[in-house]
């Protein structure tokens, strides 16, 4: 069972420092240290992948958007999309930032101010069924599937919907794009 944040990349982009395409290169190749020997594969990232179209058809509107989603594909989205039949789920909580999932996983039935506890119940109850049973379905819960290989959606958790992710923000490539991360061509370049 894994799981990732709907905004993770915030905490590991530099959004200060990285405001325009040749800042965004510099901070992919120092990041990804590789991608320096590997013009194609970083052409392939800043163009293909993630180019520099803020309309939102890319899911991103701004450079810090752009960063963000990079950033959050190849180190923690795509990873959470093993090529292997698996549960996986989104948590769109706001800020639903790295780490924001953790007060609800560990939330202890006490009363908060902070948290959704109803999400907080539902959440504990997948993965207390998931570590009893080896699966997260239980009666009253919005049924739970497995990624199969290949697939890049998962069971999404917010405030207004607990059931499959149609897709994540940027969705419409995610498939795409977690291929090559997952395939990491510029890796196989690097000595």
């Amino acid at each position: 069972m894994t799981s990732h944040c709907s905004d993770e990349g915030p905490f590991f982009s530099p959004n200060t420092l990285v405001t325009d395409e040749q800042s965004y290169e510099a901070f992919l190749t120092s990041f990804i240290p590789p991608l320096a020997e590997d013009a194609s594969s970083l052409n392939h990232i800043t163009q293909v992948l993630y180019p520099p179209i803020f309309d939102g058809t890319h899911g991103y509107t701004t450079q810090a958007e752009r960063n963000n989603l990079t950033i959050a594909h190849a180190v923690i989205v795509c990873n959470a999309r093993p090529n292997i039949p698996v549960y996986t789920y989104e948590f769109a909580v706001p800020p639903a930032t790295h780490g924001a999932d953790l007060a609800y996983t560990f939330y202890d039935a006490g009363p908060s101010e902070k948290i959704n506890t109803t999400i907080a119940a539902i959440l504990q109850r997948y993965i207390l069924e998931f570590t009893k049973t080896g699966q997260p379905n239980s009666q009253g819960l919005p049924r739970f599937e497995t990624v199969e290989k290949g697939a890049f959606t998962a069971l999404r958790i917010s405030n207004e919907f607990i059931g499959k992710a149609e897709a994540d923000r940027g969705g419409l490539d995610l498939e795409r794009r977690c291929r090559f991360w997952q395939d990491a061509p510029y890796l196989l370049q690097y000595n």
